[in-house]
């Protein structure tokens, strides 16, 4: 998992936004749900994690760039969350985590 950290990205919460719901609503949207851990990987190596559900995003368009495919994917992970934020979650019961992403680091899709 230590090679890992040159592929990591800490989740950036400033992607999560939007309008706040009626207090009292059962109801939220996920911005207002959503957690953050900011110490890097250490969360996912423990066998007791404190999430029901992770948000892992993989930003890189080396696959695509390789196979001839139409780039952007890099941009992915971002406009999930920016988009998700929005959304009215469901999921009052569940404690659901941003992770962060995995990147490309130096075009290399292969870990070594």
């Amino acid at each position: 998992m230590n090679n890992l950290i040159k592929y990591y990205r800490s989740p950036n919460p400033v992607l999560w936004n939007g309008r706040l719901s009626d207090p009292s609503s059962l109801n939220q949207y996920w911005h207002e749900v959503i957690k953050f851990y900011h110490d890097g990987l250490e969360h996912l190596k423990s066998e007791r994690l404190n999430s029901d559900f992770g948000i892992l995003g993989y930003a890189c368009d080396e696959g695509v760039k390789r196979n001839n495919g139409r780039q952007g994917a890099v941009n992915g992970p971002k406009a999930i969350r920016e988009q998700l934020s929005k959304l009215s979650a469901h999921v009052s019961e569940k404690i659901v985590t941003d992770d962060g992403d995995i990147v490309a680091h130096e075009n290399n899709i292969e870990l070594n």
